[in-house]
């Protein structure tokens, strides 16, 4: 499993310091819309959230964790968000957590992930920074069962999941593919054993959760072992250890066995950059070591300073300073650490004076429906050194600078449900085309831009159905900006995503020159018989013929470069 699946690693990743981010510098980048983290707020509705793991799910999706709040069909979810192949939210996956006190402490972290299922862990309000957060279990309670602290998410057939309490579990675990086997530490501090350098060593079966008895390690190692912050264990019968340096030990038939130190400096590596296995070998800040006999492969060097792992690339920062440049980018595993060329961008940061807060960078994996996961640089900003709270800024990939494609936006009518329907999805288009007795085109359609990245000057429009199934109309309403925060905290909207993107009129209802085309907004003010559906005009005829029918104007909602009106 690698780093990226592991909330200690994002917990190590580089701290720059730097102020607010503006323009590329060389290689372009692009913000993403989807997955969706602009409506995120700290849990109690306002402020900034915080992030401290992003997980590849089993079926191509993501887990995210930390502690926020962010609202979709109505309902509020807190500290943890699962998110489908497509990056819209699963809606049936909301656990309900019982902190010591919800509004002052609490967050939650990924401790492990297998190909099983994930240890969420619930710590203290700074987050996943070692000592605090693993030893302040502010969580109590999962879907009103008592925990001491951490709870498990089991995945099963098609996505799901199913919420355990863990029989056992530790803030520092490591997971062995080849025996399916989780090793577990034991810090002294938490749990109040005698001795500043007590180490408790367990493990159990990843798939059933049962505790191989016959194997356990009580150590007293003056200096070492209690000082573990992360832990790796590999298929030859070893574990890593990471904490002030970095230990290799043998793991025995019962116990652990003898260790031995790496030659590290443990100045560097008291939150280590990059502690991450894949393949054949061990990724240690800028070093790897071979699984097989532990030896350094000293022709490994990476032009960048490493700080995530994912399906064969090293990613991380190739250039740190106070004001940038700083350029994300990527080295192929198979490489001698050289940059890859085809993929990175670059930041500079502001010019101002003064540095207002530091830069971190996490690089999270992407949800997919491809089968090919493409990974993207998380970005959030601190206001000060003593602030906790990580503020998310953007989810950035690389990409063209070109302008987004242009789209066409579509009106259908169905017949006999009496619906006006519009969709910029190409897709839906040619599937709605081919059932031309029950969606008919009117001819009205209007110019608009992808919806792919929020970088741009128009913004995303999110799509709303009012379903049946929830007693709603069985029509569709589009928000913009704002508006869909707000929708989503109403219950009976379905949120089916961003359709497309475009520019707003002023708020005197005024088009810009690039884009004059003013695109109306009408009701049908059907909502006593529940027949309620909204109508988009681009001509002051089709509004005129509407109003006569009894429609209700609600004003311009948006303003496209090109139009064509309805033919009927």
């Amino acid at each position: 499993m690698s780093t990226l699946a592991n909330a200690k690693g994002f917990a190590a990743s580089l701290l720059l310091l730097a102020a607010v981010l503006c323009s590329s510098v060389a290689s372009a980048q692009r913000v993403l819309t989807t997955p969706d983290l602009s409506a995120f707020s700290e849990r109690r509705g306002t402020g900034q959230p915080a992030f401290y793991g992003t997980t590849p799910t089993p079926d191509g999706g993501l887990l995210v964790t930390g502690r926020f709040e962010v609202w979709y069909e109505g309902q509020a979810y807190r500290d943890i968000l699962l998110l489908r192949p497509d990056g819209l939210p699963d809606t049936t996956f909301r656990p309900q957590l019982g902190y010591v006190d919800p509004w002052v402490g609490g967050s939650l972290a990924v401790l492990l992930a297998t190909p099983h299922g994930v240890f969420i862990g619930g710590g203290g309000q700074a987050g996943p920074a070692y000592g605090a957060f693993m030893c302040s279990a502010s969580l109590t309670s999962v879907n009103g069962a008592a925990t001491s602290g951490a709870f498990y998410i089991r995945w099963g057939q098609g996505g799901t999941a199913d919420v355990l309490i863990p029989p056992q579990w530790s803030w520092v675990m490591a997971y062995e593919a080849a025996t399916d086997m989780v090793y577990t530490f034991d810090h002294s501090t938490c749990t109040g054993s005698a001795g500043s350098n007590y180490a408790r060593y367990g493990r159990f079966a990843a798939r059933t959760l049962v505790r191989d008895g016959s194997w356990s390690a009580n150590i007293y190692e003056p200096g070492g072992p209690d000082n573990v912050v992360a832990m790796l264990a590999d298929s030859s019968n070893r574990l890593w250890l990471s904490g002030p340096g970095v230990q290799r030990c043998d793991v025995g038939t019962t116990r652990l066995g003898s260790c031995t130190p790496l030659n590290i400096s443990s100045a560097d590596l008291v939150e280590p950059l990059l502690f991450a296995r894949e393949g054949g070998y061990v990724y240690v800040w800028n070093r790897r070591y071979r699984v097989q006999d532990a030896a350094e492969d000293a022709t490994w060097r990476p032009a960048f300073t490493p700080s995530g792992l994912d399906s064969g690339y090293v990613y991380g920062l190739a250039y740190v300073s106070v004001r940038g440049p700083f350029g994300a980018r990527r080295s192929s595993t198979a490489s001698l650490g050289e940059a890859d060329p085809t993929w990175g961008f670059d930041y500079q940061s502001s010019t101002t004076a003064s540095v207002a807060g530091s830069i971190r960078t996490q690089f999270t994996p992407l949800p997919t429906t491809s089968g090919e996961r493409d990974v993207a640089a998380l970005l959030f900003a601190r206001q000060g050194s003593a602030d906790p709270i990580v503020r998310q800024l953007a989810l950035v990939v690389p990409g063209s600078a070109a302008p987004s494609p242009s789209l066409e936006v579509v009106e259908y009518y169905a017949p006999a449900l009496k619906r006006y329907f519009i969709t910029g999805r190409v897709g839906e288009q040619t599937a709605l085309d081919g059932l031309p007795q029950s969606f008919q085109r009117t001819g009205m359609k209007f110019t608009a831009k992808s919806s792919k990245y929020r970088d741009i000057a128009e913004q995303p429009v999110c799509r709303m159905y009012a379903s049946p199934e929830k007693g709603m109309s069985n029509s569709h309403f589009y928000g913009i900006g704002s508006d869909c925060a707000t929708l989503n905290k109403l219950s009976g909207l379905k949120y089916e995503g961003y359709d497309f993107s475009i520019l707003k009129p002023t708020a005197e209802q005024a088009c810009p020159a690039e884009a004059s085309k003013p695109v109306t907004r009408l009701f049908n003010n059907k909502v006593a018989s529940n027949e309620s559906n909204h109508r988009y005009v681009v001509s002051a005829a089709t509004k005129a013929k509407m109003l006569s029918q009894g429609w209700v104007d609600e004003g311009v909602v948006f303003c496209a470069s090109a139009v064509t009106d309805a033919a009927n």
